[in-house]
């Protein structure tokens, strides 16, 4: 079980130190360009893992291997990972933001592959489908989350849902699309 750090331990001034150093010069609260994703369009049908494991293959896998667990860095500078893993022990969890699929998507159209011709918004929603439908671990009580359900996201794939949705949606659409006739529901 963690344990809250003391505001005096010696890891704690540190990150606090390197989160001061990292904003310098930045107004508190001023927009930082590439802060947040750009609100990407719904497709017209569900998301297709298949699809995205092609997909993967031909334009994820150099980077991020075929089986999704990134490149560790061994030249002992910089991040542990030069290329971060897409799903197993050490990726992000299911409570993770990138595990839904909207903001997966958003971020792998905007950002993906590194140096190579953009993906079409399909495709990104293809390739994010197919990362978050591989094993990863898992976040304990995620029905929990949004308290408030008027605010849960669309593509949460855990109940429960906004009354007015009940039983309308199922968590397989809510997981994988189409939005478009949810979105209109909220």
């Amino acid at each position: 079980m963690a344990k809250k750090m003391p505001l005096n331990a010696r890891e704690m001034k540190a990150m606090v130190t390197y989160m001061q150093w990292l904003s310098q010069g930045v107004p508190v609260g001023a927009a930082t360009k590439g802060q947040g994703l750009e609100k990407i369009a719904y497709i017209s049908r569900a998301a297709d893992p298949k699809k995205g494991k092609q997909i993967y293959m031909d334009k994820c896998a150099a980077c991020h291997q075929e089986n999704g667990q990134g490149l560790k860095n061994d030249s002992g500078e910089g991040a542990y990972y030069a290329f971060p893993p897409l799903w197993g022990n050490d990726s992000y969890n299911t409570g993770a933001g990138m595990y839904r699929l909207i903001k997966a998507a958003s971020y792998i159209k905007a950002n993906m592959p590194k140096g190579a011709a953009d993906l079409s918004l399909e495709e990104a929603y293809d390739v994010a489908s197919y990362i978050n439908s591989q094993p990863r671990p898992v976040k304990k009580n995620r029905d929990k989350d949004f308290p408030d359900r008027r605010v849960k996201p669309l593509d949460m794939d855990v109940g429960p849902y906004d009354a007015s949705e009940k039983n309308k949606f199922s968590e397989q659409q809510h997981r994988y699309g189409p939005y478009e006739e949810m979105s209109k529901a909220h």
